[in-house]
């Protein structure tokens, strides 16, 4: 299962469809490795405001088959 805290940015002006989540602690081949897009359904906007992704208390991704 992969989890996180949820990403906070405050005061922020953006337009965002999605995000790419990356594993700070691999290094190799290189550092923080991309492993997974994730995809909001549509544009969320803020001008000048807050931005918060709330994940799931149950993680961001699980795999039953591991």
């Amino acid at each position: 299962m992969w989890d996180a805290a949820d990403s906070a940015w405050t005061t922020v002006t953006v337009t965002t469809h999605g995000c790419l989540i990356y594993a700070d602690a691999l290094t190799a081949p290189v550092v923080d490795q991309g492993i997974m897009a994730v995809y909001f359904g549509g544009a969320f906007q803020t001008t000048a405001g807050n931005l918060t992704i709330q994940w799931s208390a149950s993680g961001i991704y699980r795999d039953d088959n591991a």
